[in-house]
């Protein structure tokens, strides 16, 4: 009988590619990580901004599964308007 072989595949359970800094390693981590078997992302939201930035990465690399996250990370609420914030939330 023919052997089945699974190939695993894994999850990133937090990241932020979508940070303007990685732009510029994007195409080789992504790369690297599919060649460990890592082939999903689950994005870190941090504000309104990073949102956006989110929507942009996952039109552009079609080559991984990313899950968005429209969090508001604490440092970025400490640093807001309650109007802003709130506004945030609607």
């Amino acid at each position: 009988p023919e052997m089945m072989l699974w190939r695993m595949s894994y999850l990133d359970a937090h990241c932020h590619l979508q940070d303007p800094r990685a732009r510029s390693h994007l195409t080789e981590w992504l790369a690297e990580a599919r060649n460990v078997g890592i082939t999903e992302f689950a994005l870190g939201g941090v504000g309104p901004e990073d949102w956006g930035a989110q929507e942009t990465l996952i039109s552009e690399f079609s080559t991984a599964r990313f899950y968005r996250s429209a969090g508001l990370h604490p440092w970025w609420v400490s640093a807001q308007e309650d109007s802003t914030i709130e506004r945030a939330l609607t």
